[in-house]
């Protein structure tokens, strides 16, 4: 036993009785306690038996004394036994790999295996200190030769010097191997969470180790899982380690029949152990469910009881639970025994219960499911909670003891109906239980109920069972949730019959579910469109009659005859001979599976008398046979059969069960027609009128349908003929004339054609002899092919041509054929007109402004990749690649080239160019590869588009920048020569036809810009009292500070909501959230306010203006620092009766420019004053509503040479401010 031969390591510390809990019987006892203990070491070094530990549960002296007097008796017949052992039989419990001879002064971890073994098998080198147990050294010393010599007497090894060499060796390992192995054997998989099942490399070590443990408690009546002892184990780093069981020792004062069985648990408190275990005559249990610790990992497990359901006789007694012994098939390491906690039985506190009953959703009757069936619920039970308290569902575990595989079952569910969650069970290895962990658990409260059920799909396994019980009450584990115990459930039973009836019985399977059949094999029948309805030709062979799917479910299917139904018109009624022979059927494969078999004397069946096997699965069978030649067109085909009749002997390959295949009516295939061979040919309205550039290589002459959808056969075309019909031209301008289908050349070599020579505007048919195997038309499907070809420069400008069939080329002229048949196909040509192409020396191209040009926006100084404008290039008749541009500065503006510090281009995302412009004179050039990196191409008869783009100039002292300056850079068509591209087909340059400028909005730059955003408001409910009214934000950017004067609102009232105004302009006062301060009230003196606010708008809504004052602040604005963002309110005070009011405020924006900026000319004016901006609003009249002075602000740019204030001109209003609408923001609403 690996807990025997381990406590050799540790044989000071080995007790097997526990007297602490005797205190008055210690003197009693003290002697034979010392007797027993020591004899016990010596009798486990001679491999004898087991002692019966001594019975902790004697209840009286007598009692305890007769105990006593047994356990001497049974010492004394063991002394006896030791003694006619004839001597020392060493076992040791070490294991060493000696691979040298060891004696006097050598020095290695062999030396301290070998002191190890040699303390263990009792030839102890020192009582204490270095050598003594537990203090084992390295070196070969005095001492160790000294042990060595009296083991080597001790079994037979002479000479008797102390030297551990070959013949000691041999000895050593012979008395090893004797010994009964501490690892035993078994290759199982374990189950169980964190414990998985181990199929890589096998681990060669796992250590044993106690982890913290439980906390002392109450052992109650019919609690499960009740931890007792806690322990790890470590597998070795080098594979997965197997532990193929456990012993388990009751000790303490309690009796063994306080347990109704003992069960392993995982780190998550699951159960290990498929069945619990009770206690033999030793007061052990092993626990033979083989697990899995994985590689290099530290596993925790709980040795856990099942109390008795009654604890009355044994209340007050401590029971422990001991771990003795680990069985693996690697080198178990580690210290043995492991003591846990002991828990006091107890019998009168009263804990919650549950009981069970069948579920509602349990199918409560044995039926047969096809395989296929999903979603089939198989087994539910109830649980409702007792009185006591209320209870979690902690976990189930179903056991499906049908002979259905796991994997005859997928998609398998377990439900719980309280919650409607659905949890995947975890499947043990051997596929017999189903584990589903509900987590923090179910909460069902006292009195009340849910029903859990497990439900899956059933995927094969015809003629196997499936059947979900409930083993053991305890795999339905509930948790107590006032007391914290896992309780064992409990039912109203029945005598055990095992007749799967759903009921709950006195014995396992606790709840005896109903049994599922899977049943046999089905087919089902359904006509596939794998072959469509299609034409087919008089005369061909192999052709495709019609297909069938096979759809099979749960076993393979052989039938051994197959009659098919044949049913054809004749359209002209002429009852001429038509045959069909060679009727063979295909798999999906294109295997031939049966015939060749002929229909019957009549032609109106076959009968294929060839056995198939269908798959299970969806199986396509083609049927296919040959053509006589006395069809004609239109004639009809339709195969078809019933597959409930015309399959013979139909039997499923697993069961042998004849099954009925389905539908009982007839399934027919698609409707073949007979169809003579036939293609039409139509000039392709795809291709338009187009003009190209005379020297073009490799163009589009023409586009060209051809329609075989009403062919009987496959269509071969090897000559193709053209009509090139020219106006002034000369045919002879087109040279070097290819077919192309798709990429594809189809006359290549000597094929290409050159047209012989003609006097202008005469037509030419064109005779294209394709190359081998030629151009292949599929039946039932068109395809379309090009003409190609080099437009000469001896063309002239406006000649014309057209190639189609309008004329001289006649139906048939093609040289066509069926693939099949081999006969000649005589084509259908169209007489439409095909494309115009007229020749030119040359194309053009323009520019305009671009949809996407931006509007103006306002930015900050030292912005890059800022986007000011977006030409549009137009080319016509042929590809251009721009060579040389001309840009200049925006003339709305006063802008310098010192505005901008780079300019780049874009074509797209890509950039084309940057440059640091001069802009002398306000314009710049640039120049562009025509291929390459940096080229920018304009599509034949398209556009493409040029970005520009622009880094600006700072703002501050000795920077160029300009606050409020206009910047924009714009196409210059002032000087054409300076705008050229190069057609890519003519190779000649080409200026531009745009001669006059196209502009762009540009964008205003400032040291800094506000960003305004509008705040919900912190509540919407209108009562009478102060309010805020606005909330909104403003965001300095970060290159600078930003300055506040002036806000204006609109405020518009329902109902009879008023304005407060006693005593004050109705209180309006704006405070920066920010800085808790005043920004200011409305503006005017008293008198003049009320004056004031009887302006409105034209929707008659309030307008109320707020001007910063020096109330809280130093100055007459309210400075929001660079990157820092400042909240605002809006308050007053509000009258309301409160019902049916509502007062709605927005901040309002400027729609326009301030009228008193100037931005082009030497004495532009780019930013105001504050007294000249806010001019706009006059007192009295309703002028006072300025569009343009709502809102006003300042960047400083006045810092970098005089001191800012409001006199300085660096303020400007609202207009562009980013978030700021011309409108104002959006409303914000009080309402009751």
């Amino acid at each position: 036993m690996v807990g025997m031969c381990n406590i050799l390591h540790t044989s000071k510390k080995t007790l097997l009785l526990d007297f602490k809990h005797m205190s008055r019987y210690q003197k009693m006892v003290r002697k034979a306690t010392s007797v027993f203990v020591s004899l016990t070491t010596t009798i486990w070094l001679a491999g004898f038996g087991t002692l019966v530990p001594f019975a902790a549960n004697a209840q009286s002296v007598a009692d305890l004394q007769a105990q006593i007097n047994a356990l001497l008796a049974q010492i004394t017949a063991l002394q006896a036994q030791l003694a006619a052992g004839g001597g020392s039989v060493s076992t040791g419990a070490v294991s060493c790999n000696f691979t040298r001879s060891l004696t006097i002064g050598v020095q290695g971890e062999d030396v301290r295996c070998l002191q190890q073994y040699l303390n263990g098998a009792g030839h102890t080198l020192a009582s204490s200190g270095a050598g003594s147990p537990g203090s084992e050294t390295t070196y070969f010393g005095p001492i160790t030769r000294a042990a060595v010599s009296s083991w080597q007497a001790a079994n037979g090894v002479s000479p008797t010097a102390g030297y551990f060499g070959p013949i000691s060796m041999a000895k050593y390992n012979a008395l090893i191997a004797a010994i009964p192995p501490v690892t035993g054997g078994g290759t199982g998989t374990g189950t169980g969470t964190g414990t998985g099942t181990g199929t890589g490399t096998t681990g060669t070590g796992i250590t044993v180790g106690s982890a913290s443990q439980p906390a002392a408690t109450l052992a109650v009546q019919n609690a499960i899982h009740v931890p007792f002892t806690s322990f790890t184990l470590t597998a070795s780093s080098d594979g997965n380690v197997l532990v193929d069981s456990i012993t388990v020792e009751r000790t303490g004062l309690a009796n063994d029949a306080a347990f109704a069985g003992v069960v392993l648990l995982d780190e998550n408190m699951m159960q290990i152990t498929q069945n619990p275990k009770t206690f033999n005559s030793n007061h052990q249990a092993i626990l033979t469910d083989d697990f899995t610790v994985p590689a290099g990992q530290t596993k925790r497990f709980y040795l856990a009881g099942n109390m008795a359901a009654s604890l009355t006789a044994y209340a007050g007694q401590v029971a422990n639970l001991r771990l003795v012994a680990v069985n693996s098939t690697a080198q178990v390491n580690g210290a043995l025994p492991i003591e846990g906690t002991g828990h006091t039985i107890n019998a009168s506190l009263s804990v919650g219960s549950v009981t069970l009953t069948r579920g509602t959703n349990d199918p409560n009757t044995g039926v047969t499911k096809e395989v296929g069936t999903t979603g089939y619920t198989f087994s539910s039970i109830k649980a409702t909670a007792g009185s006591a308290e209320d209870m979690l569902v902690k976990s189930i575990r179903w056991n499906q003891s049908g002979s259905a595989s796991k994997d005859d079952l997928e998609n398998v569910i377990v439900v719980d109906t309280k919650t409607g969650n659905e949890y995947t069970p975890t499947v043990s290895s051997d596929g017999k239980y189903y584990s589903a962990d509900f987590g923090s658990g179910i909460s069902i409260k006292k009195g009340e109920n849910t029903e859990v059920y497990i439900k899956g799909d059933i995927k094969s396994g015809s003629g196997r069972t499936v059947d979900f019980d409930l083993y053991r009450y305890d795999d339905f584990v509930f948790e107590g949730k006032t007391f914290g115990y896992k309780i064992k459930p409990s039912s109203t039973e029945t005598s055990a019959d095992n007749d799967d009836d759903s009921e709950f019985q006195d014995s396992q399977p606790r709840y005896d579910a109903s049994q599922v059949e899977i049943g046999t094999g089905s087919l089902r029948v359904e006509k596939s469109n794998d072959v469509q309805a299609s034409n087919v030709a008089n005369g061909a062979d192999g052709v495709e009659l019609g297909s069938f799917k096979f759809d099979v479910d749960g076993e393979a299917i052989s039938f051994t005859q197959w009659v098919l139904t044949i049913a054809t018109t004749d359209a002209d009624s002429g009852g001429e001979n038509s045959v069909l022979t060679n009727i063979t059927v295909y798999d999906s494969n294109g295997n031939a599976v049966a015939g060749p078999t002929d229909p019957n004397s009549a032609g109106s069946a076959v009968t294929i008398t060839d056995s198939i096997t269908v798959p299970v699965g969806d199986n396509i069978y083609t049927v296919r046979g040959d053509l006589n030649n006395n069809w004609q067109n239109n004639d009809t085909i339709i195969v078809s059969f019933t597959p409930s009749s015309a399959l013979s002997q139909v039997t499923g390959d697993t069961t042998g069960n004849t099954i009925t295949p389905t539908p009982s009516t007839a399934v027919s295939a698609n409707v073949q027609t007979i169809k003579a061979g036939g293609l039409v040919v139509t000039p392709s309205t795809s291709l338009a009128s187009q003009t190209l550039i005379e020297g073009s290589n490799g163009v589009e002459l023409g586009r060209f349908v051809l329609d075989g959808t009403a062919s009987g056969e496959d269509i071969k075309i090897t000559v193709v003929k053209i009509l090139g019909d020219v106006t002034g031209a000369d045919i002879n301008d087109f040279v070097s004339l290819q077919l192309f289908d798709g990429t594809t050349a189809l006359n290549t070599g000597s094929n290409v054609l050159q047209p012989a020579a003609t006097a202008d505007g005469t037509d030419l048919v064109l005779s294209f002899t394709l190359d081998s195997p030629g151009l292949i038309i599929p039946k039932g499907s068109t395809k379309i092919i090009s003409l190609k070809g080099n437009i000469t420069t001896a063309a002239n400008d406006g000649d014309q041509a057209k190639f189609d069939f309008s004329a001289s080329v006649s139906d048939g002229d093609w040289g066509t054929s069926g693939v099949d048949s081999g006969q000649d196909i005589v084509e259908t040509f169209s007489t439409a007109a095909g494309a115009t192409i007229t020749t030119q020396s040359g194309g053009g191209w323009s520019v305009s402004a671009a949809p996407s040009k931006p509007t103006e926006k306002w930015v900050t100084a030292g912005a890059t990749g800022v986007t000011l404008n977006v030409l549009r290039f137009n080319s016509t008749s042929e590809e251009f690649a721009l060579t040389d541009l001309r840009l200049q500065i925006d003339t709305t503006g006063s802008s310098t080239g010192a505005d901008f510090t780079k300019i780049y281009l874009y074509d797209g995302s890509t950039l084309l160019q940057s440059k640091t412009p001069a802009f002398t004179n306000g314009v710049e050039d640039f120049t562009f590869p025509t291929t390459g990196t940096g080229a920018f191409v304009i599509p034949k008869d398209d556009f493409n588009e040029l970005t520009i783009k622009a880094d600006l100039a700072t703002i501050g002292a000795s920077q160029p920048g300009t606050a409020g300056q206009l910047v924009g850079v714009d196409y210059d068509g002032a000087n054409s020569t300076k705008n050229k591209a190069q057609g890519k087909a003519s190779g000649t340059s080409k200026h531009s036809s745009t001669a006059s400028d196209v502009t762009g909005n540009g964008v205003v730059y400032f040291r800094s810009v506000p960003t305004i955003e509008r705040v919900s408001l912190p509540q919407t409910t209108l009562t009478s009292g102060n309010h805020v009214l606005y909330r909104f934000k403003i965001t300095a950017d970060p290159a600078y500070d930003v300055a506040l004067h002036k806000v204006a609102f609109s405020v518009a009232t329902t109902g009879p909501a008023t304005m407060a105004f006693s005593g004050s302009p109705a209180n309006f006062t704006l405070w920066n959230t920010t800085d808790n301060k005043r920004v200011s009230a409305a503006t005017g003196t008293t008198n003049a306010i009320y004056d004031d606010i009887n302006y409105y708008n034209a929707n008659s809504q309030l307008i109320v203006r707020i001007l910063a004052d020096t109330t809280d602040y130093s100055s007459a604005w309210v400075t929001i620092p660079a990157g820092q963002t400042h909240t605002f309110d809006l308050r007053a005070d509000i009258i309301s009766d409160g019902s049916g009011d509502s007062v709605s405020t927005k901040l309002l924006g400027d729609d326009a420019r301030d009228p008193r900026l100037s931005l082009t000319g030497s004495a532009a004016v780019t930013m105001q004053t504050v007294a000249a901006i806010d001019d706009g609003h006059n007192a009295g009249g309703t002028s006072n509503v300025a569009s343009s002075s709502n809102f006003i602000w300042s960047d400083f740019s006045t810092d970098a040479t005089t001191t800012h204030a409001i006199t300085t001109h660096d303020w400007m209003n609202g207009f562009k401010v980013p978030g700021l609408l011309s409108t104002g923001l959006d409303s914000s609403t009080l309402s009751n």
